[in-house]
């Protein structure tokens, strides 16, 4: 509702909406059919060499030439982007190639960036690109410097990329690696 609408509590603070929740909302648009919504953060993990990157390259791939994904995932032909901070520019080329990428002018790659995902002029600067679907390889590498066990740094490229997502309609998936030991009796993930 507008803020002149009276469904609106008009006092700015946190600018609650009563009452308006007689209307069935939108069906959930998805991008990857019943995986990846549009407009979402996700996480994407497991131990390593379990193939996540490779994966989600394929993902990618087939989001950009809207091709079934793994024959089983109907998905929408959008516009994807890769940053990689951990595979390296010549492996990220060869697996494209092996994935059958092609000259794919949905698919852009930026490997290494000095920008990061706990910084807003990150996310400012990928705005620019329109992306429908961001996949960020991976969250540990993608916040560097940042404490994992201080919740405030480790959770701050999430917040940013929701505020992104809210804001541009991308949907930002991270990779991110499981525990490589679970000695304190907790789960590897």
């Amino acid at each position: 509702p507008e803020k002149d609408s009276p469904r609106f509590d008009g006092e700015g603070v946190l600018d609650f909406i009563f009452g308006a929740w007689e209307s069935e909302p939108p069906p959930t648009e998805f991008l990857v059919e019943g995986l990846v919504p549009k407009e979402c953060v996700a996480m994407w993990y497991g131990r390593a060499d379990s193939l996540k990157t490779w994966l989600l390259f394929s993902m990618a791939v087939a989001l950009s030439t809207g091709a079934t994904w793994l024959g089983k995932y109907p998905t929408k032909k959008v516009k994807v982007g890769i940053v990689d901070y951990e595979t390296g520019k010549k492996n990220v080329q060869k697996r494209l190639y092996m994935l059958r990428a092609g000259k794919n002018p949905n698919l852009g790659v930026a490997c290494m960036t000095t920008l990061k995902p706990n910084q807003e002029e990150f996310w400012d600067a990928l705005a620019a690109y329109k992306f429908d679907i961001v996949f960020v390889d991976s969250l540990r590498r993608a916040n560097q410097g940042g404490e994992e066990n201080d919740s405030g740094q480790a959770i701050r490229p999430l917040e940013l990329a929701s505020e992104f997502s809210e804001k541009t309609g991308c949907a930002v998936v991270y990779i991110h690696h499981a525990r490589k030991e679970a000695n304190d009796g907790w789960p590897e993930f």
